[in-house]
């Protein structure tokens, strides 16, 4: 009887402790449940990553900014790029005036010269320490600049380019033909011969042209316009006239008397009197300047609109350096290689005003 009871127990015993084993499992079970969940796809991605996608965006906006370098209207397209006129290319908003405030010293330093600490500071000259306007166009048009409106050859000596833009520099300080006659080229040389009539104001210098006699009519033709341009027609006088044959002699005495009836039927002549738009229709192939001349007779720079490409910058160009002395003007030429030279040209006539008392 005893051992009956002894087994009782024991069977008890080990049931109680069968069902408390079995509840311990399942408080485990629940106890690691949670951590058996972050198997799932949904969890592993914890929110913070969402985060991490504005910084991927920004980095792709970065890269294709510059995608539209050189190509204004398309920039305009994308309200998070900016149009950098100066540098003709497209960065972020932002970005434009940061990096010229950055690098504006450093450029400063390095395209300067010892030489230009000792320079007045007329308005010529603050000119030319706006160039080079970029980066990646010759420093050396700083350095002619400076020499061609201070009549200082020393700043010839920083060209460190080919010989024909040495000796054109030499030529326009020192007003010494001489180097003109050192170019090889002859659409060089004219530029030389001519630039050097205007930057001295002695038609002279067109004289000493004996290698083409074309090339010689032209370069005093160009002077004589440049002064009816300037509204400077006093200063044209018959003797330049008489350098021309005809029919251009007959346009510089109009040109001089600013006298319209001198033209005849001359269009030629005609186009350097106001005119109606509609003059210029039909004769595109014999005035290749005509819309050119309409904005310059009516001075109304807008209507160089009329144009695009190489031409549109022309018209603005010539504007910007013969009617109106103004860089805002230059500004809107697209060719940044071309707006710089007119920035030159633009020095160059202020500093020949300032010195004819202008």
């Amino acid at each position: 009887m005893k051992r009956i009871i002894l087994m009782l127990i024991l069977t008890v015993f080990i049931m109680g402790c069968s069902e408390q084993m079995e509840k311990t499992q399942e408080i485990e079970d629940i106890v690691e449940e949670p951590e058996l969940k972050p198997e799932t796809e949904e969890s592993i991605s914890p929110p913070d990553e969402e985060l991490q996608k504005e910084p991927v965006i920004i980095n792709e906006k970065e890269l294709f900014c510059p995608d539209y370098d050189g190509n204004e209207q398309e920039c305009f397209l994308h309200e998070e790029c900016e149009w950098d006129a100066q540098e003709n290319n497209c960065d972020l908003i932002g970005r434009v005036n940061e990096e010229d405030d950055n690098n504006k010293d450093d450029k400063e330093a390095g395209f300067a010269s010892e030489l230009e600490n000792g320079l007045p500071n007329t308005i010529p000259n603050k000119i030319c320490k706006k160039l080079p306007l970029t980066n990646q166009l010759n420093p050396g048009d700083r350095h002619y600049c400076f020499a061609l409106v201070n009549h200082n050859a020393e700043f010839c000596k920083n060209i460190d380019d080919e010989e024909k833009e040495v000796n054109r520099c030499l030529a326009h300080a020192t007003g010494d033909s001489s180097y003109c006659e050192r170019l090889q080229d002859d659409s060089a040389k004219h530029v030389c011969y001519y630039m050097l009539a205007v930057s001295s104001e002695n038609a002279d210098f067109c004289s000493e042209i004996d290698y083409s006699l074309h090339e010689k009519e032209q370069c005093y033709f160009t002077f004589v316009s440049n002064l009816y341009w300037f509204d400077q027609s006093d200063e044209i006088t018959t003797e330049y006239c008489s350098q021309l044959g005809d029919p251009d002699e007959d346009t510089c005495l109009a040109l001089k008397e600013r006298d319209v009836s001198l033209c005849k039927n001359n269009v030629n002549c005609l186009t350097f009197f106001e005119q109606e738009m509609s003059f210029c229709d039909s004769k595109g192939s014999i005035l290749k300047d005509c819309v050119r001349d309409r904005a310059m007779t009516s001075k109304d720079v807008s209507i160089c609109e009329e144009l695009s490409g190489e031409k549109k910058d022309d018209c603005i160009g010539d504007f910007c350096t013969h009617i109106q002395l103004d860089l805002a003007i230059c500004d809107k030429i697209t060719n940044i290689q071309e707006r710089q030279s007119r920035y030159v040209e633009v020095a160059m006539n202020l500093g020949n005003d300032a010195r004819g008392g202008n």
